[in-house]
Protein backbone atom coordinates (compact mmCIF):
# COMPACT_ATOMS: atom_id res chain seq x y z
CA UNK A 1 0.00 0.00 0.00
CA UNK A 2 1.53 3.04 -1.15
CA UNK A 3 1.24 6.31 1.69
CA UNK A 4 1.05 9.46 0.47
CA UNK A 5 3.57 12.56 1.46
CA UNK A 6 1.43 14.28 3.46
CA UNK A 7 0.70 11.09 5.52
CA UNK A 8 4.79 10.85 5.53
CA UNK A 9 5.08 14.26 6.63
CA UNK A 10 2.92 14.02 9.50
CA UNK A 11 3.98 10.62 10.79
CA UNK A 12 7.79 12.39 11.22
CA UNK A 13 6.24 14.69 12.72
CA UNK A 14 4.36 12.77 15.15
CA UNK A 15 7.14 10.91 16.08
CA UNK A 16 9.83 13.41 16.28
CA UNK A 17 7.43 15.59 18.44
CA UNK A 18 6.85 12.44 20.78
CA UNK A 19 11.25 12.27 21.24
CA UNK A 20 11.04 15.70 21.44
CA UNK A 21 8.84 14.95 25.02
CA UNK A 22 9.51 17.90 27.38
CA UNK A 23 12.47 19.75 25.71
CA UNK A 24 12.18 23.06 24.32
CA UNK A 25 11.53 23.51 20.50
CA UNK A 26 14.74 25.85 20.03
CA UNK A 27 16.88 22.81 21.63
CA UNK A 28 15.41 20.31 19.76
CA UNK A 29 16.15 22.20 16.26
CA UNK A 30 19.99 21.52 17.72
CA UNK A 31 19.73 18.24 18.04
CA UNK A 32 17.89 17.35 14.75
CA UNK A 33 20.32 19.55 12.93
CA UNK A 34 23.17 17.98 14.29
CA UNK A 35 21.23 14.21 13.81
CA UNK A 36 20.80 15.38 9.67
CA UNK A 37 24.25 16.42 9.20
CA UNK A 38 26.18 13.40 11.18
CA UNK A 39 23.58 11.13 8.11
CA UNK A 40 24.90 13.75 5.51
CA UNK A 41 28.54 12.70 6.53
CA UNK A 42 28.03 9.12 6.42
CA UNK A 43 26.16 9.21 3.68
CA UNK A 44 29.70 10.95 1.66
CA UNK A 45 31.30 9.00 3.42
CA UNK A 46 29.73 5.95 2.46
CA UNK A 47 29.71 7.03 -1.19
CA UNK A 48 33.23 7.89 -1.62
CA UNK A 49 35.46 6.10 0.95
CA UNK A 50 38.97 6.62 -1.24
CA UNK A 51 38.14 10.22 -1.49
CA UNK A 52 40.89 11.01 1.15
CA UNK A 53 44.54 11.90 -0.24
CA UNK A 54 47.13 9.36 0.22
CA UNK A 55 50.09 11.20 1.25
CA UNK A 56 53.31 9.04 0.82
CA UNK A 57 55.67 7.98 3.48
CA UNK A 58 58.77 9.90 1.40
CA UNK A 59 56.55 13.30 1.80
CA UNK A 60 56.17 13.20 5.32
CA UNK A 61 58.30 15.13 8.07
CA UNK A 62 60.33 11.84 9.68
CA UNK A 63 59.30 13.91 13.36
CA UNK A 64 55.70 14.22 13.33
CA UNK A 65 54.32 12.78 9.93
CA UNK A 66 52.90 16.21 9.24
CA UNK A 67 53.76 17.17 5.41
CA UNK A 68 56.72 19.66 4.72
CA UNK A 69 55.84 22.53 2.54
CA UNK A 70 58.71 21.29 0.05
CA UNK A 71 56.89 17.44 -0.45
CA UNK A 72 53.85 19.56 -0.45
CA UNK A 73 55.09 21.40 -3.58
CA UNK A 74 56.90 17.80 -4.80
CA UNK A 75 53.35 16.39 -4.60
CA UNK A 76 51.69 19.11 -6.25
CA UNK A 77 54.27 18.74 -9.28
CA UNK A 78 53.93 14.70 -9.56
CA UNK A 79 50.17 13.95 -8.42
CA UNK A 80 47.61 14.29 -11.55
CA UNK A 81 45.22 17.15 -11.33
CA UNK A 82 42.84 16.81 -9.71
CA UNK A 83 40.40 18.51 -7.46
CA UNK A 84 42.22 18.07 -3.82
CA UNK A 85 45.39 19.12 -5.82
CA UNK A 86 43.30 22.12 -7.02
CA UNK A 87 42.91 22.99 -3.39
CA UNK A 88 46.62 21.95 -2.84
CA UNK A 89 47.71 24.27 -5.25
CA UNK A 90 45.18 27.15 -3.83
CA UNK A 91 47.17 26.55 -0.34
CA UNK A 92 50.50 26.57 -1.72
CA UNK A 93 49.33 30.50 -3.65
CA UNK A 94 48.55 31.81 -0.08
CA UNK A 95 51.33 30.54 1.78
CA UNK A 96 53.60 32.20 -0.88
CA UNK A 97 51.36 35.68 -0.62
CA UNK A 98 51.59 34.68 3.39
CA UNK A 99 55.63 34.14 3.21
CA UNK A 100 56.00 37.53 0.68
CA UNK A 101 53.85 39.96 3.12
CA UNK A 102 56.09 38.62 5.91
CA UNK A 103 59.07 39.29 4.08
CA UNK A 104 57.62 42.97 3.19
CA UNK A 105 56.90 43.64 6.50
CA UNK A 106 59.92 42.33 8.35
CA UNK A 107 61.55 44.90 5.77
CA UNK A 108 59.13 47.49 6.52
CA UNK A 109 60.29 47.40 10.26
CA UNK A 110 64.04 46.89 9.44
CA UNK A 111 63.27 50.02 7.75
CA UNK A 112 61.75 51.73 10.68
CA UNK A 113 64.15 51.01 12.80
CA UNK A 114 66.75 52.91 10.82
CA UNK A 115 64.74 55.83 10.42
CA UNK A 116 64.59 55.62 14.29
CA UNK A 117 67.70 55.49 14.65
CA UNK A 118 68.48 58.78 12.37
CA UNK A 119 65.70 60.64 14.25
CA UNK A 120 67.60 60.12 17.53
CA UNK A 121 70.90 61.22 16.20
CA UNK A 122 69.73 64.28 15.20
CA UNK A 123 68.33 64.88 18.15
CA UNK A 124 71.24 63.90 19.80
CA UNK A 125 72.87 66.80 18.08
CA UNK A 126 70.17 69.46 18.69
CA UNK A 127 69.79 69.67 23.10
CA UNK A 128 67.24 72.34 22.03
CA UNK A 129 64.62 69.97 19.78
CA UNK A 130 65.39 67.42 22.57
CA UNK A 131 64.09 69.65 24.80
CA UNK A 132 61.40 70.36 22.78
CA UNK A 133 60.51 66.96 21.55
CA UNK A 134 60.98 65.46 25.35
CA UNK A 135 59.41 68.09 27.65
CA UNK A 136 57.24 70.61 25.79
CA UNK A 137 55.79 67.61 23.10
CA UNK A 138 55.65 64.63 25.87
CA UNK A 139 55.70 65.55 29.85
CA UNK A 140 53.83 68.99 29.74
CA UNK A 141 51.22 67.08 27.41
CA UNK A 142 50.76 64.16 29.70
CA UNK A 143 50.82 66.88 32.69
CA UNK A 144 48.46 69.21 30.76
CA UNK A 145 46.34 66.25 30.27
CA UNK A 146 46.16 65.07 34.38
CA UNK A 147 45.66 68.44 34.93
CA UNK A 148 42.11 68.46 32.91
CA UNK A 149 41.49 65.27 34.37
CA UNK A 150 41.78 66.16 37.81
CA UNK A 151 39.96 69.34 36.79
CA UNK A 152 37.04 67.51 34.94
CA UNK A 153 37.30 65.42 37.85
CA UNK A 154 36.94 67.92 40.74
CA UNK A 155 33.87 69.63 38.25
CA UNK A 156 32.14 66.85 38.63
CA UNK A 157 32.73 65.99 42.24
CA UNK A 158 31.09 69.36 43.15
CA UNK A 159 27.88 68.86 40.46
CA UNK A 160 27.78 65.00 42.44
CA UNK A 161 27.38 67.20 45.67
CA UNK A 162 24.86 69.61 44.62
CA UNK A 163 22.36 66.79 43.06
CA UNK A 164 22.86 65.20 46.50
CA UNK A 165 22.41 68.45 47.91
CA UNK A 166 19.27 69.24 46.05
CA UNK A 167 17.65 65.87 46.44
CA UNK A 168 18.03 65.75 50.24
CA UNK A 169 16.61 69.40 50.71
CA UNK A 170 14.13 70.09 47.24
CA UNK A 171 10.95 68.27 48.68
CA UNK A 172 11.85 69.64 52.28
CA UNK A 173 12.41 73.16 51.61
CA UNK A 174 8.50 74.07 51.47
CA UNK A 175 7.50 72.09 54.18
CA UNK A 176 10.19 73.97 56.21
CA UNK A 177 8.77 77.59 54.59
CA UNK A 178 5.28 76.20 55.73
CA UNK A 179 5.60 74.96 59.08
CA UNK A 180 7.85 78.59 59.81
CA UNK A 181 5.00 80.43 58.95
CA UNK A 182 2.07 78.22 61.05
CA UNK A 183 4.86 78.76 64.05
CA UNK A 184 4.90 82.15 63.19
CA UNK A 185 1.17 82.42 63.63
CA UNK A 186 0.57 80.44 66.37
CA UNK A 187 3.89 82.83 68.20
CA UNK A 188 1.35 86.16 67.46
CA UNK A 189 -1.65 84.62 68.93
CA UNK A 190 -0.22 83.32 72.10
CA UNK A 191 1.52 87.00 72.10
CA UNK A 192 -1.78 88.66 71.77
CA UNK A 193 -3.20 86.43 74.27
CA UNK A 194 -0.76 87.65 76.47
CA UNK A 195 -1.48 91.30 75.50
CA UNK A 196 1.70 91.37 73.35
CA UNK A 197 1.90 92.27 69.58
CA UNK A 198 4.69 90.34 67.03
Amino acid sequence: MAIKKSQLYSTLWESCNNQRGGMDASQYKDFVLMVLFLKYLSDKNRAGADLLIDIPDAFTDDNDNNLTEAALRKLVRERKDDDYMAVWKAYLKQYDRKKALNKELKDMKAGLTEKVKEEYESLKASPDLLRAFVVDKKWLKTLREKFYEEQDNAVLGIISRVQALHDRYADNLPQLEANEKRLEKELGKRLEQMGYQL
